[in-house]
């Protein structure tokens, strides 16, 4: 008489059956796993913002005066991540050929292309993101001198991994801008 345990049909599959669903607890208990599962992810916070303003990624800005009046034009060229969650980077606003009844969304820096700076200083910026939600914590308005130095306010949303919108204000809310980032492929 053998002793010991007999891997027949039945038993192999109560088996795989019990590993499966410990495999199933501990995916849903573990974020990383459980948002890599097509089916429940949906339910997981997205990282656009977190690919989006990465160390080193060249981000185009674009924003349109409230009025409509004009576009803007600028390119990230320092982005810095100090702390998880945190962006600082400098933006050049740029001169260039468009009108202001652009359509801003469309308006795209091909690969290459070099428009004059309009001022000689950046304008520095600090965003904060937490999931796909971001908001300026600093940002500086830039007059004809490069001095103003007027704090303006806002946030918005990473709608992809490519591009986020949002809105920036006068902290009177006398004047807004419609924003977009806008990453550049190298």
């Amino acid at each position: 008489m053998r002793s010991g345990f007999n891997w027949n049909k039945e038993n192999i599959g109560l088996a795989i059956g019990g590993a499966s669903l410990i495999v199933a607890i501990v995916a849903l208990l573990i974020p990383d796993i459980r948002c890599s599962i097509p089916i429940v992810n949906r339910y997981c916070p997205k990282e656009n913002c977190k690919l989006l303003f990465r160390q080193g990624q060249k981000i185009e800005y674009k924003y349109r005066h409230g009025d409509g009046a004009h576009v803007q034009l600028g390119l990230v060229e320092k982005l810095d991540e100090k702390r998880p969650g945190v962006v600082t980077g400098e933006v050049y606003l740029l001169d260039h050929p468009y009108p202001g009844d652009t359509d801003i969304s469309r308006v795209l820096l091909p690969p290459g292309t070099q428009y004059p700076r309009r001022f000689p200083n950046p304008v520095s910026f600090q965003i904060s993101y937490e999931n796909d939600e971001w908001k300026f914590d600093n940002y500086y308005d830039v007059s004809k001198d490069g001095v103003s130095g007027t704090r303006l306010i806002g946030g918005g949303e990473c709608i992809s991994s490519r591009t986020a919108t949002g809105l920036l204000e006068y902290p009177d809310q006398r004047d807004g801008f419609s924003v977009f980032f806008q990453r550049i492929e190298e």
